[in-house]
């Protein structure tokens, strides 16, 4: 072998070894870019999943808030239902002594 093959050999591989290279560079940098890809569309969904989670936050926040004012409603509507049967008690009361009264003066006319 003349050196001008052997040199022409060694070229060859040499090129052959850097289109290898390249060709591996190539992929990962795909590889790379479909990451990226990939993470920014991830980024995305995280701020969809955050702001939903806002929103689901706020909503609970405004159910609390009914929840707790219809709690309120319940407790003042008992209070006043427990108001209300002292005052049909106390009614009943004045009624029965009316009535004794009544009674006791139609006993008292009829002698």
């Amino acid at each position: 072998m003349t050196p001008e093959a052997i040199t022409a050999i060694v070229t060859g591989l040499v090129a052959l070894i850097g289109s290898i290279a390249a060709l591996i560079t190539s992929r990962i940098n795909a590889e790379h870019s479909a990451t990226k890809i990939e993470l920014d569309e991830l980024r995305r969904r995280i701020d969809d999943l955050k702001q939903e989670l806002e929103e689901e936050r706020n909503s609970n926040d405004k159910l609390r808030a009914q929840i707790t004012a219809a709690e309120d409603s319940v407790v003042a509507a008992a209070a006043e239902k427990r108001e209300l049967k002292i005052q049909i008690e106390t009614m009943k009361e004045e009624i029965a002594s009316r009535d004794r009264q009544i009674k006791q003066q139609d006993a008292t006319i009829k002698k």
